[in-house]
């Protein structure tokens, strides 16, 4: 096992740069995520790691030592993709065991380790098949296997779960987590899907057009966002954001949203008089209210759930979502009256996007 330091890496493709002056220590053992929009980087940088790309600038270090300028072969890592990469001629024991071959590894040494990533993954009984007669879940796990026997510093995923169906996706991910339990070794994972993000990482990396926008560990980015743009991608449903202006509200200070309502600005918030900013409330951080200050929406659209019910409502031209753990009785064009929770909302700089208070 290894820590990873990327020290203000940089990579250009000719004149485009994709990552600019990137910096991120993972600890030693550490299970990190790196995730953001289609186009953000993430994939670059694993590559940079892996030692598949270059860096244009900056360094990177594996278990002390600098690998910058090594190949891949040297790096002592191993890299699951999105395509599995099997070899289609050669049976599950062939695929599992053909990098230790290629590194010269004795005949008994191979067909041990093969077994043994075989009965961790449940393939033992598949060891004689080809990867045309294995599921798309079986083929993920021989991918994974020919990792695990080589017994790497660094594991890195590379969308290892996005050829899957839905309901295989979510025991696959359990299935990873719970080998980097058992191994505890340092692993680099890439997705775009910020739910297997979540439920996955030890800290989350978000990237945004090749730059960091926010570390931390998922309920650190779920209950802090830096800026808007965590905001937004973080959670699910996404965050409803609410255009406003800070002013007086009696005693206090309160924020007046456009969309027609006030809401007291959360304790210790920023920002001055009359200063324009955007409201962040979740979902989940609706309730029905019948005091005189709530926000009166029309219901436009109810998808239930089963153990909850998710909304979209309109207040005037804004649009938002809700999500109740109960059943409301509404119908499509019905209004409600809601309140957010005053200790639950997120304040960011209109102009900036930056953060000007935290949901305590």
């Amino acid at each position: 096992m290894a820590d990873i330091s990327i020290k203000g890496v940089s990579k250009s493709f000719g004149s485009v740069e994709v990552m600019k002056s990137v910096s991120i220590d993972i600890r030693d053992g550490e299970f990190l995520v790196l995730v953001g929009p289609s186009g953000c980087g993430k994939s670059t940088l694993l590559r940079m790691i892996s030692g598949l790309d270059q860096v244009s600038a900056g360094e990177i270090w594996i278990g002390g030592k600098d690998v910058t300028d090594l190949p891949a072969k040297q790096r002592d890592i191993a890299m699951v993709f999105q395509s599995y990469a099997l070899y289609p001629h050669m049976t599950v024991a062939e695929n599992l065991g053909f990098s230790l071959k290629l590194r010269g590894e004795e005949r008994e040494v191979i067909e041990t380790r093969v077994k043994q990533a075989a009965a961790t993954l449940d393939l033992t009984e598949y060891l004689a098949r080809k990867p045309a007669a294995l599921s798309g879940g079986q083929r993920q796990r021989v991918a994974m296997g020919r990792a695990i026997v080589r017994n790497p510093q660094v594991f890195l995923f590379d969308e290892p779960l996005s050829n899957l169906d839905a309901k295989l996706r979510v025991a696959m991910r359990a299935e990873i987590k719970t080998l980097h339990q058992r191994f505890k070794t340092t692993t680099v994972y890439v997705t775009h899907d910020q739910v297997e993000a979540m439920t996955m990482a030890d800290r989350i990396v978000v990237l945004r057009a090749g730059v960091v926008e926010q570390i931390g560990t998922p309920l650190e980015l779920f209950d802090r966002p830096a800026n808007i743009f965590v905001a937004e991608f973080i959670g699910s449903p996404a965050m409803n954001l609410f255009p406003g202006v800070i002013g007086s509200d009696g005693p206090g200070r309160g924020v007046r949203l456009d969309a027609g309502f006030a809401v007291a600005a959360p304790a210790g918030t920023g920002g001055a008089e009359n200063q324009r900013v955007v409201v962040g409330i979740r979902p989940e951080d609706f309730s029905l209210s019948a005091a005189a200050e709530a926000l009166t929406a029309t219901v436009e659209v109810i998808e239930p759930l089963g153990a909850q019910t998710q909304m979209v409502l309109a207040a005037g031209p804004v649009k938002f979502t809700v999500m109740f753990n109960e059943r409301p009785l509404a119908v499509p064009g019905a209004s409600l009256r809601l309140a957010p929770r005053s200790d639950r909302l997120h304040l960011f700089d209109e102009r900036t996007g930056l953060r000007l208070a935290a949901a305590s």
